[in-house]
């Protein structure tokens, strides 16, 4: 008996590291699609609609090269439960639970993004870098305040 939940709990492991590399897989193998934007080089664009907000603040609005034309920003790919279940089943014929689809997911983009708890803590160093680079300017940080 004890040997088949040493069995169940190895394929319950290994279930998971399925899941995780194949969302892993799919994160960075996706074809991206190249952008209008190029960080060396500079472009115009045509100005397509200008609103004012307030004295001192507008809203602009550009137009890309081509209507099928994207602007090339770093997006979150979008990764669906379903599909992956349906991709675990036809490429490894094992039957997924959703539940186990959502916390790989979870898990993979926490892998490749980090946690809310890595993200905050950044900001401590980036206002000592903001201090260091421009001696005399002021950063607070409020603690446990919402």
């Amino acid at each position: 008996m004890e040997f088949l939940q040493v069995r169940e709990i190895q394929i319950g492991i290994s279930f998971v590291v399925v899941i995780v590399t194949l969302v892993a897989f799919i994160l960075f193998s996706s074809k991206k699609t190249k952008g209008s934007i190029d960080p060396g080089n500079f472009k115009q664009f045509k100005l397509v609609k200008r609103i004012q907000l307030s004295h001192n603040v507008a809203k602009f609005r550009f137009a890309l090269p081509t209507p099928t034309s994207v602007l090339g920003l770093p997006i979150r790919q979008h990764v669906s439960c379903r599909l992956l279940k349906e991709e675990v089943k036809n490429t490894f014929g094992i039957e997924v639970s959703m539940s186990r689809c959502r916390r790989a997911k979870k898990y993979a983009f926490t892998l490749v993004e980090g946690t809310i708890a890595d993200i905050y803590a950044k900001l401590w160093s980036y206002g000592e870098e903001i201090r260091i680079l421009k001696p005399g300017s002021t950063v607070k940080f409020v603690v446990g305040s919402m």
